[in-house]
């Protein structure tokens, strides 16, 4: 009888065994058909987002003498010292280059380069992400300290509203050698109205 009941319940794990062979057959012919039908779905594919209707080329300060500071338009303009979302509006002119720039100052140049290697710069331009080859870098001295910019030179944006965001995201803890500047993101968009 022991010998029985054991063939059964041998026989019982066989066909479980076959039924979740089965069922992992299923689910794998499933699951490679969705993969198929994903594939053709429109969105599984992004499109590749259109040029942008401006140019942008790294700042040349011989060349690029005319080119309106967006920044400079802004009357006392200071950037942040907390993270959050900070917005200015501003009137920019159709007919000259606008200059846009980045940069971070601290008292001396080891502590310029200590924050710069805990945070990073990005700068969107109507919502187009701007690769740093496109921006001119320098590092300056003057009165109590050292700055790197980025800056660069933006043509052909054409007469309405157009949007500039300067994102500093801090890693930790900051001291520029005057002020401390906590971990987050420093997001500053320029609402600017082209005529």
């Amino acid at each position: 009888m022991e010998a029985h009941n054991h063939r059964v319940e041998r026989g019982r794990g066989r066909s479980t065994r076959s039924a979740w062979n089965m069922t992992l057959n299923a689910l794998t012919v499933i699951m490679a058909a969705a993969g198929i039908i994903y594939a053709f779905l429109p969105f599984a594919h992004p499109l590749p987002l259109p040029a942008p209707p401006f140019t942008i080329r790294p700042y040349d300060p011989q060349r690029d003498q005319a080119a309106q500071c967006l920044i400079c338009l802004i009357p006392g303009w200071q950037g942040p010292t907390h993270p959050g979302d900070y917005q200015w509006s501003l009137t920019a002119s159709a007919n000259e280059g606008a200059l846009l720039s980045m940069n971070w100052c601290a008292n001396n140049r080891a502590t310029l380069r200590d924050n710069l290697d805990h945070m990073r710069f990005e700068l969107l331009i109507n919502g187009y992400s701007v690769e740093a080859n496109k921006l001119a870098e320098a590092e300056a001295t003057g009165g109590q300290g050292v700055c790197r910019s980025y800056t660069g030179v933006l043509t052909g944006w054409a007469p309405g509203r157009h949007s500039y965001v300067w994102v500093q995201h801090v890693h930790r803890r900051l001291s520029d050698g005057w002020g401390i500047y906590e971990p987050g993101e420093y997001l500053m968009e320029f609402d600017v109205y082209v005529r």
